[in-house]
């Protein structure tokens, strides 16, 4: 907290750059009325009345409830600290996270507690299911409801930030307010920011990120757009008043207001764009207060900051407590469905040349509660592989059920609500990319393609910049990486290319392994990996070039982890174990693992051995997105050929074309296959596996090999399975692409009946918990959202009513 000194220097700052501190009245601006108004609204919540109306109508609106609870919790948090005279920090660690849990979180679906009677039953139309499911609603039971959360798309938030104002004005103070939040850098509000203005002079060569400033922060990976709401605590011991507290952040929210203002600026003023809005929250201890911030102009066009005193309240009370919740949950409504929309078609009106009120709403794919079901929030994954690297890889396209070895063969029934699958083999895949020497160059040759002449710059540093950035980087032999692509394609005459190097050769190598359900409901485990030989790297750095010194190169032997062949083969063969039963619930799952070494190396520690292998759990591909970006590059080169063929206009260049497709004739650093493996019968036993004896238990073998959670498959010997994701099929295929699946893990003879299949179907869904997964592409998927597709923590949980509706008409549909 500044000294006495320093806010009065603050305050006759302010005074001059015209920021105002409005006191509480009903004088508002026209264009936020309706807004401050709703706060001073929700400001006079009585718990009591709030509890109340819960009681009376259980059905409406369930999440009040939650709201109650959190209101109850927070009021009694505060009275203990109030009464132990907690400090700054006290206050801030133990109540934030509750209060601004709303801008974290996004409420995805609901899920009713209980099955319907017999909901199933064939002969019962949609009306009557519609009847049932208004009867359930209206229900005590209700009161159980439980609401499936995701993580929240749209916001982002700074803790102790630095402010950084315009060159132009060097006397303001630099600031760090406690808490900033503002809009996340989505892919649409990315895309906007990256295309170029039109309309506006002087703006060639510009990009919207260029000519709009969209935060007060030094420019970060993960930027915060247009912060809107300013948080700033105090312990009820400091002998700062409110007064204080507003003038220490009025700088900050002068910088955010003037955000919104120059964006809005940027093309002529026209009706139904939006004024600049800020949110400031203020907390001395259990007081708290809550300021809306606004921009007026007087008469003579001279700009007023003014933060406008709206609401006040004390969170050791009940009262006090629910009504600062509902006040950001107001907030958080209002940023998600007021202001967002509003800077995306401010965005969308520079890029496109056009006035704000010509500009129209597109849909809003990166908020997921305003998506009607799940299956809808994740876009189709394109593949990262050329369409000439898969043509030769097989395909399962059998209309027909094998089981032992094709002793039994059943048809499946040709529905379209539904699919049976046999739990029989798994697609075994190897992607990886193995850079020695010899081929280092033709790779970077061929990324960076036939005009760009010789300088590979780009290309190796981006290769030395990924391998250096993992903390630990395994070492291992030519030989080695040999014996994964044995072991894991169970095929000896695998259809590679030599390598220059021999066996011996060491390479620092990294690793990726998936297991998950594609579009088509088979189940595909893959490794993926890349690694660079020692010479490989030296080649690499000296093409990079880089003009700055590289800590990362330079603590990058330190990092090094020596791991022997018998390590690496142990772990391949962990992975590659597991019974059917195993082997779909990790599929299921949507299983993503990396590879890293034990035990862990300390700080200051040299390079020590590798003693085993560890899996660990993250959240989004690395290894296979990047790889794959490379093994598609060998697509295109008989289309140049084409393009520049006989009596073209680019013959002249036939000749400088030949020579590029002689740099990069080695292609050795393509490591791809693919085939169908059966399984074995024994399932995976982590005290008989080497590589699980050997380490501690890691979260693959608690999550994946251990489902005690999880019933077993029931005298069918099948489990019911929905897809949580819209499938999108190729026009050219005539696939149908399905949303339910019967996985059938041993024959029976019930499976030669349809009549019987759709039986099958009613009884397993009676029990209303079924299996739930995520189909993927056999490619890697886009970066940034393989967060929501990866290790899936519940497979086995409720239906949803839609996914009653599905069942419902799939089971009519088998019985004809």
């Amino acid at each position: 907290m500044p000294n006495d000194e320093d806010l009065r220097k603050l305050k006759r700052l302010a005074d001059q750059y015209r920021i105002n501190q409005t006191f509480q009245s009903n004088d508002w601006p026209a264009a936020h009325i309706s807004t401050f108004r709703s706060v001073q609204e929700l400001g006079q919540t009585c718990f009591r009345e709030y509890s109340d109306s819960i009681d009376a109508l259980p059905g409406d609106r369930p999440w009040r409830r939650q709201n109650k609870a959190r209101a109850e919790w927070l009021a009694e948090q505060a009275r203990r600290l109030a009464t132990n005279s907690a400090n700054e920090s006290a206050w801030r660690m133990r109540i934030e996270h509750v209060i601004l849990e709303r801008f974290s979180v996004e409420v995805a679906w609901c899920v009713l507690p209980q099955p319907l009677p017999n909901p199933f039953k064939t002969d019962i139309s949609e009306s009557e299911l519609q009847a049932t499911f208004v009867e359930v609603r209206d229900r005590d039971v209700l009161h159980r409801v439980k609401f499936e959360a995701g993580i929240s798309r749209v916001f982002e938030e700074r803790i102790e930030e630095t402010i950084v104002h315009h060159d132009t004005e060097e006397e303001l103070p630099k600031q760090r307010p406690d808490r900033m939040i503002g809009l996340r850098e989505t892919n649409n509000i990315r895309q906007l920011l990256n295309q170029p203005p039109r309309g506006l002079p002087d703006t060639n060569e510009q990009k919207l990120r260029d000519l709009v400033r969209c935060a007060p922060f030094k420019w970060q990976s993960s930027p915060l757009l247009f912060p809107f709401l300013v948080l700033e605590a105090k312990s009820d011991s400091t002998p700062a008043s409110f007064s204080d507290i507003q003038t220490q952040t009025s700088f900050p929210i002068w910088s955010l207001l003037n955000l919104q203002r120059d964006l809005r600026l940027q093309r002529p003023v026209v009706s139904g764009a939006p004024e600049a809005l800020v949110w400031f929250l203020g907390y001395r201890g259990n007081d708290w207060k809550i300021y809306g911030c606004y921009v007026s102009t007087n008469p003579e066009s001279e700009c007023t900051y003014n933060i406008h005193y709206l609401q006040s309240g004390d969170i050791t009370t009940k009262d006090g407590a629910l009504q600062l919740l509902l006040l950001l949950d107001y907030i958080v409504d209002w940023a998600r469905d007021t202001l967002r929309p509003a800077i995306i078609a401010q965005l969308r009106s520079l890029a496109m040349g056009r006035d704000f009120d010509e500009i129209s709403r597109g849909p809003e794919s990166d908020i997921i509660s305003k998506e009607r079901t799940i299956r809808d929030w994740v876009s189709r994954i394109p593949s990262t592989v050329a369409q000439d690297e898969t043509a030769h890889m097989p395909t399962n396209n059998s209309t027909e059920l094998r089981f032992h070895g094709d002793l039994v063969s059943v048809s499946p029934p040709d529905t379209e609500f539904g699919i049976v699958r046999p739990v029989s083999a798994a697609t075994l895949q190897l992607s990886g990319l193995r850079l020695t020497e010899g081929n280092v160059e033709s790779l970077l040759a061929l990324s960076d393609g036939p005009e760009h002449g010789k300088s590979y710059s780009a290309c190796a540093r981006k290769l030395v910049n990924e391998l250096t950035r993992w903390d630990e980087t395994l070492v291992v032999l030519g030989a080695d990486l040999d014996d994964i692509e044995r072991v894991w394609a169970d095929d000896q005459k695998m259809a590679l290319e030599p390598f220059d190097e021999g066996s011996g050769a060491e390479f620092y190598a990294v690793l990726e392994y998936r297991c998950f359900m594609t579009v088509a409901w088979e189940i595909v485990r893959e490794i993926s990996y890349w690694a660079i030989s020692k010479s490989a790297f030296a080649v690499l750095c000296k093409h990079a070039k880089f003009q700055k010194k590289h800590s990362r190169i330079d603590s990058f032997p330190e990092r090094l982890r020596p791991c022997s062949g018998t390590r690496v083969e142990d772990t391949v063969a962990c992975l590659r174990s597991g019974s059917s039963w195993q082997v779909l619930l990790s599929a299921l799952s949507s299983t993503l693992l990396t590879f890293y070494p034990e035990p862990a190396r300390k700080r200051g520690e040299s390079s020590t051995f590798v003693e085993s292998l560890g899996f660990g759990c993250p959240g989004a591909i690395r290894v296979r997105y990047f790889v794959g970006d490379y093994l598609k590059k060998t697509a295109g080169l008989a289309r140049r050929r084409k393009k520049a063929g006989p009596g073209s206009p680019e013959a002249k260049k036939h000749k400088s074309l030949d020579a590029w497709e002689q740099k990069t004739s080695n292609r050795s650093f393509r490591r791809i296959s693919k085939r169908a493996v059966g399984f074995v019968e024994a399932a995976h036993d982590p005290a008989d596996c080497t590589r699980c004896s050997r380490g501690k238990q890691d979260l693959f073998m608690l999550k994946h090999w251990n489902k005690e959670d999880i019933p077993l498959p029931t005298a069918y010997g099948a489990i019911l399975a929905a897809s949580l994701q819209e499938e999108y099929a190729d026009a050219s295929s005539h696939q149908q692409r399905h949303d339910l699946s019967l996985f059938v893990l041993e024959y029976s003879p019930w499976l030669e009946d349809q009549m019987s299949i759709s039986t099958i179907v009613e009884d397993l869904a009676q029990d209303t918990s079924i299996y739930h997964t995520i189909r993927h592409e056999p490619s890697a998927g886009i970066a940034g959202v393989q967060a929501v597709l990866w290790n899936l923590p519940r497979p086995y949980r409720r239906t949803t009513r839609r996914q009653r509706l599905d069942i419902q008409r799939w089971t009519r549909e088998l019985n004809g």
